[in-house]
């Protein structure tokens, strides 16, 4: 008697964890559906563009030329590393204070170029001053063959 009784309950036992299984998959399925319509929701509500009223004064930007100049440093010799790191350093302070001098005589659309262009990576002072100035030159009509 107590064998069947034993069987009973094990089979009652198993249907009841099918059930559970059961119930939590579909919880489970229920709530990566929700998830999958909150975020095709926000894709495209969130991509509308916001058209800005007041114009951003845009100004120099600023990069870590002492990082910079470490990297150029080090692809050279060992003796010479110091050598190139302050000639680095000198020629980055020198386009800097060019820039700074410059700033105000450029045009916005100038200025938004060389920016996005010199940006991308970890910029410097020096390939933004030659932005800058083949911008100058290209709007006075003048080509430069350097960069």
């Amino acid at each position: 008697m107590e064998k069947r009784i034993r069987a009973r309950q094990k089979a009652y036992f198993k249907r009841l964890y099918r059930k559970i299984a059961f119930v939590f998959m579909l919880l489970f399925c229920l709530l990566a559906f929700c998830f999958l319509v909150v975020k095709i929701i926000s894709h495209f509500s969130s991509h509308k563009k916001i058209a800005q009223k007041a114009s951003v004064e845009l100004i120099i930007p600023v990069f870590d030329h002492r990082v910079y100049c470490k990297e150029i440093a080090a692809s050279v010799t060992f003796d010479r590393k110091k050598e190139v790191y302050q000639h680095c350093l000198n020629l980055e302070s020198e386009a800097y204070f060019a820039i700074r001098e410059m700033w105000d005589t450029l045009s916005e659309g100038a200025k938004k170029k060389c920016i996005a262009m010199v940006r991308p990576g970890d910029g410097n002072y020096f390939l933004l001053r030659d932005c800058f100035f083949n911008e100058k030159d290209s709007e006075k009509g003048k080509a430069r063959n350097r960069f």
